[in-house]
């Protein structure tokens, strides 16, 4: 399976995951409160997936470590997905730092290693 196929399928997982969560925020389940310790809790888990074990690159992207992985850059972006549902001029500024963040890295002229992390 070509490499953007299965960087396609974690995304996909990703908004399944969050439009899940969503669901729950919507009908009630859940609270903002709930929501702010999920985003805690993405935040633990991207640095176990950095130091100890990624279950992206291991089941999903099967490539060999961070340095090559197509989804290394988007802690912050996944970290701050459940603000989404919480309607705040706060919540809205750390989503958009997060993806400008992630934008930028993804553009070549401002990557360091741009070319060379993603033309493989």
């Amino acid at each position: 399976m070509p490499h953007w196929q299965r960087t396609f399928g974690a995304a996909a997982a990703w908004f399944a995951l969050n439009g899940a969560i969503g669901g729950l925020y919507f009908a009630g389940v859940i609270d903002r409160d709930i929501l702010v310790l999920i985003s805690l809790a993405y935040g633990v888990c991207d640095m176990i997936c950095i130091l100890f074990f990624c279950p992206f690159q291991t089941w999903i992207l099967k490539n060999r470590c961070c340095g090559v992985c197509r989804i290394y850059n988007w802690d912050y972006a996944m970290m701050f997905t459940p603000f989404v549902f919480i309607p705040n001029i706060y919540t809205f500024r750390l989503r958009q730092n997060s993806f400008y963040q992630l934008s930028s890295f993804y553009n070549n002229r401002t990557c360091p290693f741009g070319s060379l992390l993603f033309d493989h």
